[in-house]
């Protein structure tokens, strides 16, 4: 039986790589489709909104994987 703690982290991890992956892709379509001409940090367009993308997804696909598995252990 896995425990809880080691839900918490598979939960966490993948919700993370399913963020970024997601985010980077939207953040890419974005910025090369409709904020070409954007520029700040020395990045412009896909770069740019690719990265904020990673960071973004990231950090929803953390609170959205936790929150998935802590409903999980509260349905019990």
């Amino acid at each position: 039986m896995v425990s809880k703690v080691a839900w918490i982290i598979l939960g966490g991890v993948l919700g993370v790589i399913i963020g970024v992956v997601v985010g980077l892709w939207f953040g890419m379509f974005l910025g090369g489709n409709f904020f070409t001409n954007l520029s700040w940090m020395g990045m412009v367009g896909y770069e740019l909104f690719g990265t904020i993308g990673v960071i973004v997804g990231a950090l929803l696909g953390l609170a959205v994987g936790l929150s998935l598995v802590f409903k999980k252990f509260e349905s019990k």
